[in-house]
């Protein structure tokens, strides 16, 4: 029974109808262009881009060390991190195209007293 179970198995990949090939994510959102880094403190950080026409929305985090930040979703091109502690951060954006999301873009920088 076990034998017959794992042959069939072995066969599913030929049936007809049966995906050879795992789907293509569908995903028409080109990614934000021109980050720039406009204003710094010793507690905050801004920036600013340039996004896609299909843009409906943003999504931006941060994370420090082993740390995330929860995520947060400007309507415009651009954002202010702020109440940061100093240390070593890295900045995430993307942008949100309806239901999908493009890759996003990652940006470092040190936040100093």
């Amino acid at each position: 029974m076990l034998k017959t179970i794992v042959f069939l198995m072995g066969l599913w990949p030929l049936l007809p109808g049966f995906p050879t090939q795992p789907a293509t994510p569908d995903c028409d959102c080109p990614p934000i262009a021109n980050l720039q880094k406009t204003g710094e403190t010793s507690s905050s950080i801004s920036f600013t881009w340039e996004g896609p026409d299909a843009a409906t929305g943003y999504k931006v985090w941060y994370v420090r060390g082993q740390s995330a930040s929860g995520y947060s979703y400007p309507s415009g091109t651009s954002w202010e991190f702020a109440g940061l502690p100093p240390g070593e951060y890295t900045f995430y954006f993307t942008a949100v195209c309806g239901g999908s999301e493009s890759s996003f873009i990652g940006i470092e920088d040190i936040i100093e007293y």
